[in-house]
C-alpha cells in the first residue's frame, strides 16, 4: 500500500521468521531532509504507542541510507474496504467504534493525537478487531515539535474537525 509519504510492503523479517509490514518512505534516495524527518519522528511516535488498537512498531532503522520501521502485519482490510460492501451490522459497527476510541483515548493519553483518523487508516485483523495505523500527520502534544507546522492543514478534508480545517490545531 502506498500513502502520500510511504509505501508498505509485505516483508518477512529474518531474524524472527514472521511476515511483517515494512514501512519506507515513497521518495526514497531522493527524500528531502524535512520528509527524513518527518518519517523519523512518525516512527518514534507510533513506537510509543502500545494499545490493542492501535498497530505498533516492531523495529525502526536504517538499511544502506535507507529509513524504514516494521509493524505486525494485519492480514484484513481496512475500514474502508469493509465499509464498501455495504453497510455493517449494527451491533459489529458499534463495536469498532467502541475499541477505535479507547484506541484514540490512549494515544491521546500518550500526547499523541492522530490528525488523519479516518476509514483507511482503520484495519481490521483476523479476529474483526480494528487497530489503527499510520500516524505520519500526528501531532506529539508534550514535545516541542510534531510532525506539521503551526498553522498547516493537512489530513483528508471529508474527515478534519472544523478547527483542523481551519489551521487552529
Amino acid at each position: 500500500a502506498a500513502g502520500g509519504m510511504g509505501i508498505v510492503y509485505r516483508a518477512r523479517q529474518r531474524s524472527t521468521d514472521r511476515i511483517v509490514a515494512l514501512k519506507v518512505i515513497l521518495s526514497g534516495a531522493m527524500a528531502t531532509e524535512e520528509e527524513l524527518r518527518r518519517f523519523r519522528i512518525e516512527a518514534t511516535v507510533a513506537a510509543r504507542l502500545n494499545h490493542p488498537n492501535i498497530v505498533s512498531v516492531i523495529e525502526v532503522g536504517e538499511d544502506r541510507g535507507q529509513l524504514f520501521f516494521t509493524m505486525p502485519f494485519v492480514s484484513g482490510p481496512a475500514l474502508r474496504t469493509r465499509i464498501m460492501n455495504g453497510p455493517l451490522p449494527f451491533a459489529e459497527a458499534v463495536d469498532i467504534v467502541r475499541q477505535v476510541a479507547q484506541g484514540v483515548e490512549y494515544a491521546h493519553g500518550q500526547g499523541v493525537i492522530h490528525r488523519d483518523l479516518k476509514p483507511n487508516n482503520i484495519l481490521i485483523d483476523a479476529d474483526g478487531h480494528p487497530l489503527i495505523t499510520d500516524f505520519g500527520l500526528a501531532k506529539q502534544v508534550d514535545l516541542e515539535h510534531s510532525l506539521t507546522a503551526t498553522g498547516q492543514i493537512l489530513g483528508t478534508p471529508g474527515y478534519m474537525a472544523p478547527e483542523q480545517a481551519s489551521g487552529a490545531s
